[in-house]
């Protein structure tokens, strides 16, 4: 769901589910909130007489907390269940989703017992580093899984990540150095584990790689 575009009895378009709105309220008074959330809640709180109920109920047990002697944070994943709710996306999502555009890849389901995929059929897709593209072979969405071509051109870098799952990486051209320590050139091969976190990965002279990984690695650094 999306609270920015849904529509409300006040015909704002800024609606959530009825249920949300104490959530919402709640975290507005214990400032908990930033960005496009605050700003949604600001304008709601200006045009919703429903809304600014709730935040005046809550305002003198707010008040009451910033008194007490230690800080009290709000309920264990309420912020996580209200954005899940609300169908935001957060800046750091976007960014994610610019950077691994395969995350928004979806399986193709195959009733062949082989897959075959010419090498013109399709293109690369440019990611959101300059210098790397992809060229989605397999995914296997309910697997977690992804097979594909990355490809680097001279000098690209791409980020430090976690990886949610065991990564593979046979380099079939080229050159990718891995952290300080480690060079890889035109059939070496690396297994990651799950858990495990990659350092930002540059290449000297451009590269192709063959990777197997998890469609959902955490990126840790950005630029």
């Amino acid at each position: 769901m999306d609270m920015n575009t849904q529509n409300d009895s006040n015909g704002d378009g800024d609606g959530w589910a009825g249920g949300d709105a104490a959530d919402w309220a709640a975290l507005y008074v214990l400032g908990a909130l930033s960005g496009d959330e605050l700003a949604l809640c600001e304008r709601r709180l200006a045009n919703d007489a429903a809304f600014r109920s709730e935040v005046e109920k809550l305002r003198p047990t707010a008040n009451a907390l910033s008194l007490a002697a230690a800080p009290v944070e709000p309920p264990s994943g309420l912020f996580e269940r209200v954005r899940a709710r609300a169908g935001l996306v957060s800046g750091a999502d976007e960014i994610a989703r610019d950077v691994q555009p395969w995350k928004q890849w979806r399986t193709e389901k195959s009733a062949r017992e082989f897959d075959y995929l010419a090498a013109d059929v399709r293109e690369f897709t440019p990611t959101a580093v300059p210098g790397i593209s992809v060229r989605k072979l397999f995914v296997d969405a309910d697997a977690d899984r992804v097979t594909m071509l990355v490809r680097m051109r001279a000098g690209a870098s791409y980020p430090g990540h976690r990886h949610a799952g065991p990564e593979e990486c046979y380099v079939l051209a080229g050159d990718i150095r891995v952290g300080p320590d480690l060079h890889m050139r035109a059939g070496d091969y690396q297994r990651a584990d799950v858990g495990s976190v990659h350092p930002v990965q540059s290449t000297d002279g451009g590269c192709l790689l063959l990777i197997t990984s998890s469609l959902n690695d955490e990126l840790l650094v950005l630029g």
